[in-house]
Formats: structure tokens, C-alpha cells, sequence
């Protein structure tokens, strides 16, 4: 089941507080497969079981099931880069705008799924869960 517009109206107004972060560092995970973590002014996205692309203004420059060593070269492009706006739809897929760069989450499992698609730690110390499933929670103090 997808979002509800109540939840989703939710889920946008916390990732708002991100617009107008720069990004510190955007990594590929030494854990392995295609996790990224990115830092967004003190916030921090980790990207685990979502499907993901990364785009240019003209051109697709790298996306999660290419070799480790052009994801680890390309995700470099967001470093310094400044968040203009963060969507999240029904389904909990992302679109992070970036100047002159567009990355895609795409949530890869079902209702049934057992992981994580995505998570935001604010520096606020909340976490923004995305997953299991269609499922998503916030913890930390309010």
C-alpha cells in the first residue's frame, strides 16, 4: 500500500529542512554492492536497498548496478553541490535536485520486503526510516 497524502505531506516536510544543503561528501560504501552515503550539510543520507541513477543536465553519468570503480569516480560529482529541492512520492522514491545534477532513488522491493530502502539522520539526531516495505518511521527526540 502507498503512502497516504497525510504521510507523505508529513514525509515532504521533513525532507524540506535538507533544501539548501551543500554536500560535503558523497561516497560509495566500502561495505559493498551499490549502498551510498551522502552528507548534507549535517545530515546524512544513506542510500541501502533502493535502485538508484545519477543524471546530468544532458547525459546519465552512473547508476547502481555499474562497476564499483565508476559509481566510487561519479558520485564525486555531487560533492560541493548545493540541494535545491527533495521529492519523495507515494511509493518512497526520491528525487534530490542538485545544481546542474538530478539522483533517482527508486524503491526496489514490494510490500513484502524485510530492509531499508533509504534513511536520513537530520541533525536534529532524528532518523528518517524509509522501509521496510511501503513502511516508514521517525525516531529521536521530537
Amino acid at each position: 500500500m502507498a503512502l497516504t497524502d497525510v504521510d507523505q505531506h508529513r514525509m515532504q516536510g521533513l525532507l524540506a529542512q535538507l533544501e539548501g544543503s551543500t554536500v560535503g561528501n558523497a561516497r560509495l560504501s566500502p561495505l559493498g554492492g551499490s549502498w551510498i552515503t551522502i552528507e548534507l550539510g549535517r545530515s546524512l543520507l544513506f542510500v541501502e536497498m533502493a535502485a538508484w541513477r545519477l543524471e546530468g543536465s544532458t547525459e546519465f553519468l552512473v547508476a547502481c548496478e555499474d562497476d564499483r570503480d565508476g559509481i566510487r569516480g561519479l558520485i564525486t560529482e555531487l560533492d560541493g553541490r548545493t540541494l535545491g529541492s527533495i521529492q519523495v512520492s507515494r511509493h518512497l522514491d526520491l528525487v534530490l535536485t542538485f545544481e546542474g545534477l538530478l539522483l533517482l532513488l527508486f524503491v526496489c522491493t514490494g510490500a513484502d520486503g524485510e530492509f531499508q530502502h533509504w534513511s536520513i539522520q537530520f541533525d536534529t539526531r532524528q532518523t528518517l526510516f524509509a522501509g521496510p516495505g511501503h513502511s516508514w518511521t521517525l525516531s529521536g527526540p521530537s
